[in-house]
């Protein structure tokens, strides 16, 4: 058999150069997550980008983030948690190319950090449900049920549980 020559049809990274479709993107990147089509990058100054089928070009999140952004397994959903306004706020969006932000989280004193580990979106499912963990708090935000009001507190109804990622297999717990 022949290897082709061509290059990739997923996206990668080669020193620094994004690589989505064959084109380069612009900028220095260094950290890639494709899901479901859709890809979610950061460059070096700490700025997250993300892209995909039927949106043009690469898209910049535009928040400040210092935990990396959760993908659905499907590539439907991104979410983090913005840390912008000084508090720590949770949030995301769909990724269809007329897809619409969640808002935020109806959560009053959400930590940006716990012990001095900061808190993070550990994932969020193919329906947008988001898990937010810290050392001592998980919570699991609704987003895309109802109201989008729905919290629940992970510690007290699945004590002892710690949910690491979202696979299309389900939860990794």
């Amino acid at each position: 058999p022949s290897v082709p020559l061509t290059a990739p049809t997923v996206p990668y990274i080669v020193e620094g150069r994004l690589f989505v479709d064959g084109p380069q993107v612009p900028g220095e990147w260094w950290g890639l997550e494709t899901r479901g089509g859709i890809w979610l990058a950061t460059q070096f100054d700490g700025s997250w980008w993300w892209g995909g089928p039927g949106i043009e070009g690469a898209r910049r999140i535009d928040a400040q983030i210092d935990q990396a952004p959760a993908i659905s397994p499907n590539g439907r959903y991104i979410a983090f948690v913005d840390v912008s306004s000084g508090q720590a706020v949770l949030t995301g969006f769909d990724t269809q190319p007329a897809g619409e932000g969640f808002g935020s989280a109806p959560i009053e004193g959400l930590p940006r950090s716990e012990d001095g580990v900061a808190t993070r979106v550990a994932a969020v499912t193919d329906e947008g449900d988001v898990i937010f963990r810290g050392t001592s708090i998980q919570l699991m935000w609704r987003a895309q049920f109802g109201d989008q009001r729905t919290v629940i507190e992970l510690t007290e109804t699945a004590p002892g549980q710690v949910i690491l990622q979202a696979t299309s297999a389900g939860l990794v717990v």
